[in-house]
């Protein structure tokens, strides 16, 4: 996905953002499923959310990925991706943190959207100038939902080999990994961009 030249690369400064909370002010995944399911996100968040410590023991978002076998399965891979454009057009603008946006813009360097958000919503960020979007993997199977492969906890991984491959890069995200700091060549810029506090 990078590509196997390292040395024409590795001057470069690479730019990897997070989505939630950081790119927009909301939790994208979890606000699209409230959309299309209002019913089930009502019942099982209430019922799951006492439980999210289990996700950083099991390094995978529960509701997020039960969610989405309650909900995306009723929906056709062609028709859940035109639900998640629809979804993006109407609501990210509204939440986009703005000033990071403008700077990224003003930088010179690759820019990298690696979330574990879902791919569905993510992909549409490439209009943003995106060099590259590593996101929570969605898998269909005869053209139904079959199932996710989550990236919540493990971005770290994903980091460590993009670090290879450029002499410096700067990481912006609300709630970074451990990990992250462990990294010579990252700098770690700890945001947190709230669009409801924003708006007050």
């Amino acid at each position: 996905m990078i590509g196997d030249d390292r040395t024409s690369s590795k001057a470069l400064v690479a730019y990897v953002v997070d989505l939630d909370h950081t790119l927009v002010g909301i939790n994208t995944a979890y606000e699209f499923l409230k959309i299309l399911c209002p019913l089930k996100y009502m019942i099982l968040s209430r019922l799951l959310f006492p439980f999210s410590f289990l996700n950083h023991i099991l390094r995978r978002d529960l509701f997020k990925f039960i969610m989405m076998k309650l909900c995306v399965r009723n929906f056709g891979e062609k028709e859940i991706k035109l639900y998640a454009q629809a979804y993006y057009r109407k609501y990210i603008p509204k939440h986009l943190n703005t000033s990071l946006t403008v700077f990224l813009q003003t930088q010179k360097g690759l820019k990298v959207l690696l979330t574990a958000s879902i791919d569905l919503i993510a992909d549409n960020l490439k209009e943003l100038g995106f060099d590259i979007i590593i996101s929570t993997k969605s898998f269909f199977k005869k053209g139904r939902y079959y199932t996710i492969l989550d990236l919540y906890g493990k971005k770290g991984c994903l980091l460590q080999v993009v670090s290879k491959y450029f002499s410096k890069i700067i990481v912006f995200d609300d709630a970074p990994e451990q990990s992250f700091y462990k990294l010579n060549n990252v700098v770690v810029v700890k945001i947190r961009y709230d669009s409801s506090e924003q708006n007050r």
